[in-house]
């Protein structure tokens, strides 16, 4: 069955436990690319990439709206777990954003390395 996440720390624990950094790195790389997001996620660390996830996460709502929603598609983030964001200031929303991003990563690589 696969692990529940809370939040951003249990999803790292979880990375850290099943060794899949390089994979959600690979997915999130992919996702990406596919989105038509031209970015390469290149660290060494879980909190490293989160923390350049949330950079980007930034960039895209601050200058390329359309294109965070597009990565939020591409990357199949439930529509309405974004829809219940109800923060309002911008870092609250990304670090919500950022801890969707991730569990449905981490979803999508768990169900690779079991399936």
């Amino acid at each position: 069955m696969i692990p529940v996440v809370k939040n951003t720390n249990q999803i790292l624990q979880e990375i850290d436990k099943l060794y899949f950094f390089e994979a959600i790195k690979k997915q999130l790389n992919k996702d990406f690319n596919f989105s038509g997001i031209i970015y390469q996620f290149q660290s060494n660390s879980p909190h490293k990439l989160i923390e350049d996830l949330r950079l980007q996460l930034h960039q895209l709502m601050t200058s390329n709206f359309s294109g965070y929603l597009n990565l939020l598609y591409r990357i199949d983030v439930s529509e309405a777990e974004i829809k219940n964001i109800t923060e309002v200031d911008i870092n609250e929303i990304i670090e919500h954003a950022t801890f969707l991003i991730l569990k449905r990563e981490f979803q999508k690589v768990w169900f690779k390395s079991k399936f």
